[in-house]
């Protein structure tokens, strides 16, 4: 019996020195990408607070948005199709 613990024992503990270095390597991983996920938000949160800092000095107010989908500035907006004869069944293409 004191043979097989001497020949288990060493590989036991290789074992478990690999198992916590993968570990110890997995979690560096996590917090690497916790640590980018953070940076890139508030590069984002910072740099939305700039634009709109630089849209207020402009004099473009951000809060109003676009007339109509379709149109900018000056272009006039596309018009609907709509039947000639709206009583008749017809088939309107959407665009």
């Amino acid at each position: 019996m004191k043979h097989k613990i001497r020949f288990i024992f060493p590989r036991l503990v290789g074992l478990t020195v690999v198992a916590g270095l993968l570990s110890f390597v997995i979690g560096i991983i996590f917090k690497l990408l916790v640590a980018g996920t953070l940076v890139a938000a508030i590069g984002t949160w910072v740099l939305s607070r700039m634009r709109r800092k630089r849209m207020l000095r402009t004099g473009v107010n951000p809060s109003a948005g676009p007339s109509h989908p379709m149109s900018t500035h000056g272009i006039p907006a596309v018009e609907p199709i709509v039947p000639r004869y709206p009583t008749q069944a017809a088939i309107v293409p959407i665009y």
